[in-house]
């Protein structure tokens, strides 16, 4: 896997989140109009609070989605970078100067 850019890595993470919030966000956006609207108008004997949440197909969906844009993203941003404990290269192997060398020494 080549290494991302950070910009995409960011965007790949943000636009994740935003899709994992969106269920629970439409959800909240739905029955705050619906209050809104009782409360704006006075004229209703009965109000039904019944609205249709999202599917859980859709819900499972859409963080599914979310999960594998971010670890994309983590994959992406890791991939082909060095580790602390890497080992050294041939050259400097090869000069003992370039060794570190303990502090009392």
């Amino acid at each position: 896997m080549p290494r991302l850019r950070y910009e995409v890595a960011v965007t790949l993470i943000g636009c994740g989140t935003l899709l994992a919030l969106a269920p629970p966000l439409s959800d909240y956006l739905a029955m705050r109009q619906i209050a809104s609207i009782i409360v704006e108008r006075e004229d209703f004997n009965r109000v039904s609070m019944g609205i249709e949440p999202m599917s859980d197909t859709y819900r499972v969906g859409l963080w599914s989605l979310a999960a594998a844009m971010i670890g994309i993203a983590v994959a992406g941003s890791l991939a082909g970078s060095k580790s602390p404990w890497h080992e050294l290269d041939a050259d400097e192997a090869s000069d003992p100067s370039s060794l570190p060398t303990p502090s009392g020494a």
